[in-house]
């Protein structure tokens, strides 16, 4: 039987703790050559307000107002300006399998998005235009043994997961044991979800500072994880006070523009970057250890994009060119070698070795974290008895493929 689940049994499924162990383990086996990943490749295409509000059967002068203030997906911030930018439809796909648990994932992304500027600063806003206002993300797991359909689930509660897990693990083997003082870049799911797996491998932290640009919203998560987590946690008024004089520092945001500036850090920091776009090179600069989750082509880490070619201004450059080719501060250039967090993991590279050093993880993308938390979740699910099973049947065909 092939099992379905929904966000709510998926979170159902599984602890932080859980998933930062089933991320861990997953990276092992990176590091020792028996887990995969392929490059995420992005395929882009223009769409309209009109397009979207003739399919969705709304008059097109109400379709903001419903996705914005109505929508069912209530718990990601959609930008007010991601109608002001031109709309790009955009199919994404990322892969990942891992021969111990005999689990390959495929996740597929099918969904509407802007890049609007707000206050000055590129922003990577995803926009839920599915019907109700939701989105249309899904993760299909096979067995790597046999090739049957395993399980299908969307890949919220997953995307938020693999992402702060990944970082955590970092911090659990780059940020001094004795760490008490957080900063963090960010006020949305992948913030609070920071905090979360943080305090998994860190739960000696005392003091936790939050800077987003939204004060209102800066507040409200301020105030909703300091109930839950009974945790010193104070809203502050800049980037720069969030960065300073603490221990790990967070960048949790979508900006595509430096906001975590290298300056700010003190000696012994460890810096959890959850996009490459988010840091400056004085970050790099001042880095004594360096690692990146993946690379994703052996040597750098980007996405692979294509696009209508009657339409080339619906490409979304998701990373500048700097980031990809020679640049003085190209990541893993000869001038700052970065180690994968694989070889990290597996004892072939050295962490810190220092308590004065700074450390840095880029936090990147790589397709074996869904087969990592999808195998752990599906093993669980079934112990749980949660979703719904339907015949695998349905999913075989008779004819070679």
């Amino acid at each position: 039987m092939t099992l379905i689940l929904n966000n709510t049994e998926v979170a159902q499924a599984v602890t932080m703790a859980e998933c930062v162990d089933a991320i861990e383990d997953a990276f092992i086996e990176v590091g020792r050559g028996w887990a995969m990943s392929d490059p995420r490749i992005d395929r882009h295409m223009p769409t309209s307000k009109e397009a979207i509000a003739q399919e969705l059967g709304i008059p097109v002068d109400q379709l903001e107002h419903k996705i914005l203030n109505e929508r069912i997906a209530k718990d990601a911030y959609v930008e007010p300006e991601a109608f002001g930018a031109p709309l790009i439809y955009m199919f994404k796909t990322m892969f990942g399998a891992i021969h111990k648990t005999g689990i390959a994932a495929v996740r597929t992304s099918s969904e509407v998005m802007s890049m609007p500027v707000v206050e000055g600063k590129l922003r990577y806003c995803k926009i839920p235009t599915g019907p109700g206002g939701r989105y249309t993300s899904l993760i299909q797991l096979f067995s790597a043994r046999t090739g049957q359909l395993l399980c299908i689930m969307p890949d919220g509660y997953i995307q938020r997961n693999r992402v702060v897990a990944t970082g955590a693990v970092g911090t659990k083997h780059l940020a001094r044991k004795d760490a008490k003082r957080l900063g963090i870049l960010g006020s949305g799911m992948m913030a609070g979800g920071s905090i979360e797996a943080t305090l998994v491998v860190r739960p000696g932290i005392e003091h936790i500072k939050v800077f987003s640009p939204n004060a209102k919203h800066r507040e409200a998560f301020v105030q909703h994880w300091r109930e839950r987590t009974k945790i010193d946690i104070v809203a502050v008024e800049s980037a720069e006070a969030a960065m300073r004089d603490v221990d790990i520092a967070i960048g949790a945001t979508n900006t595509f523009t430096p906001v975590l500036r290298g300056e700010w850090i003190a000696p012994g920091t460890h810096i959890n970057s959850t996009t490459p776009n988010e840091t400056d090179e004085a970050c790099h600069r001042r880095a004594d250890v360096r690692v990146m989750t993946w690379w994703s082509h052996g040597d750098r880490f980007d996405a692979d994009d294509y696009v209508l070619p009657a339409a080339p201004e619906a490409h979304v450059k998701l990373f500048p060119e700097g980031r990809k080719g020679d640049s003085p501060w190209a990541l893993n250039s000869p001038q700052w070698p970065t180690a994968e967090l694989g070889d990290l993991l597996a004892g072939k590279v050295a962490g810190r070795t220092s308590p004065k050093q700074i450390t840095f993880h880029i936090n990147a993308s790589a397709g074996v974290q869904f087969a990592a938390l999808g195998g752990k979740i599906l093993e669980n699910a079934r112990k749980k008895g949660l979703g719904h099973e339907v015949p695998t049947d349905w999913f075989l065909e008779e004819l070679h493929p």
